[in-house]
């Protein structure tokens, strides 16, 4: 399988949906990550929803075999759409080898193993690296552990204690964007995030909350259908 990546950009750098201006292809020669093809593309998100559908086929034909996308943010329809096609969606904030690397090696293992696909995270500077791997932090899919058959649980406070560069959009949407890859997802949180009802409701899911015993606030998502 050749190995691909497409990235809505703006500038070279990784945008929204709304902002793109290119769709970005890269391919992974000799070891390294090169541009193979620059599409210019933008999404009309103001028109009808099948409208919107109709653009994003039209995109998808010119990217070939290529089924992992990644963006600064893709949500609401244009990630259903995506998301029905059989992409692997991603969030990042930075082209680089390192991070299409981390993209790439995810998509991989949750493909082979049928697990949720840990945040994809830009690693830090060389300036900031460990001094030695055993310095490193933990991976974040550390915080995310498996319950039941289809059930998981994450400890975002801990996860954000551990890993403060990892924002909550970072770190659940990537989760609920592969709602097929859970029946029941529980969070561990100290609120609410603001977006968390707009997302839940593009994915079909819902939730119940509940207050912990040092006043943390327990989230559980599930499937409505």
């Amino acid at each position: 399988m050749q190995e691909t990546i497409s990235i809505l950009s703006k500038y070279s750098i990784p945008s929204s949906v709304q902002a793109c201006q290119h769709v970005q292809i890269f391919t992974r020669v000799n070891g390294s990550w090169q541009l193979s093809q620059d599409i210019p593309w933008r999404l009309d998100s103001s028109s009808v929803a099948a409208d919107i559908r109709d653009q994003i086929r039209s995109l998808v034909l010119e990217l070939g075999d290529c089924r992992i996308i990644a963006a600064a943010e893709l949500s609401g329809l244009p990630y259903y759409v995506f998301d029905r096609m059989g992409f692997a969606i991603f969030e990042i904030t930075q082209i680089g080898d390192a991070v299409l690397d981390h993209v790439w090696a995810d998509t991989q293992n949750s493909r082979n193993s049928g697990q949720i696909l840990p945040p994809a995270v830009a690693p830090a500077s060389p300036a900031d690296a460990p001094a030695s791997p055993a310095d490193a932090p933990a991976a974040p899919a550390a915080c995310l552990k498996e319950g039941p058959p289809g059930s998981f649980w994450l400890d975002l406070k801990l996860l954000q204690q551990q890993h403060p560069e990892i924002s909550t959009k970072q770190a659940l949407l990537p989760l609920l964007r592969q709602r097929q890859s859970f029946r029941r997802l529980t969070i561990i949180y100290s609120h609410l995030p603001p977006w968390l009802d707009q997302e839940l409701a593009a994915q079909n899911l819902g939730y119940k909350s509940e207050a912990g015993p040092e006043g943390e606030l327990i989230i559980t998502i599930y499937h409505l259908n």
